[in-house]
């Protein structure tokens, strides 16, 4: 039998908030409360945590997609990220103010086999507002007083609050690399 050990699950807005929302809620709040109050040990990755230039060594930039494919010539997946990114980039660049693509997404998966790439706060009760009204949908990590009722419930969620944004990317590269096609044999006349 196979056990989980914990869930990673991906969340916006300030980790330094009482509010985690976004993707968490998604159309189905009464889901995501399911996922939160679930006894098993849980991760979420605010967006804010990915997408801020204290973190920019943890972002894929024009230059980032120069290197890879300087060191990377036969590889697919590395050509589609080239011709398909940039606009991203760009984007988050002149938009958002950032030094290129947050991949938070990807962060997130990372921690399933590196888990210590972030740093998180000590085990808390985060729930999902159900109630009809502007918080419908709002993932609350419950620090102490809070204004809205509730918070009770086991303590199984951390919230990152830090990235090794050098290391994340460096990750990301070798796994990358691993689509890296292999020159065919030769064979001898």
């Amino acid at each position: 039998m196979t056990t989980v050990g914990q869930s990673r699950i991906l969340a916006s807005e300030s980790s330094q908030s009482t509010f985690v929302s976004g993707a968490l809620r998604a159309e189905r709040p009464e889901a995501a409360r399911i996922v939160l109050n679930a006894d098993v040990d849980k991760v979420l990755v605010p967006l804010d945590v990915c997408e801020d230039n204290r973190v920019a060594d943890s972002m894929l930039t024009r230059d980032g997609l120069a290197d890879m494919t300087a060191v990377m010539r036969d590889n697919p997946v590395v050509a589609m990220i080239r011709d398909t990114f940039p606009i991203y980039i760009d984007i988050w660049r002149e938009f958002f103010g950032l030094v290129g693509f947050p991949m938070d997404d990807v962060i997130t998966v990372a921690l399933c086999f590196a888990p210590d790439l972030v740093t998180t706060t000590e085990p808390l009760f985060a729930d999902v507002v159900l109630d009809k009204g502007v918080a419908r949908g709002q993932t609350v990590a419950y620090r102490g007083h809070q204004i809205l009722p509730g918070g009770e419930g086991a303590k199984t969620t951390r919230i990152a609050n830090g990235l090794d944004g050098r290391r994340f990317l460096s990750i990301f590269k070798a796994a990358m690399a691993c689509y890296e096609r292999t020159a065919a044999p030769t064979t001898k006349a």
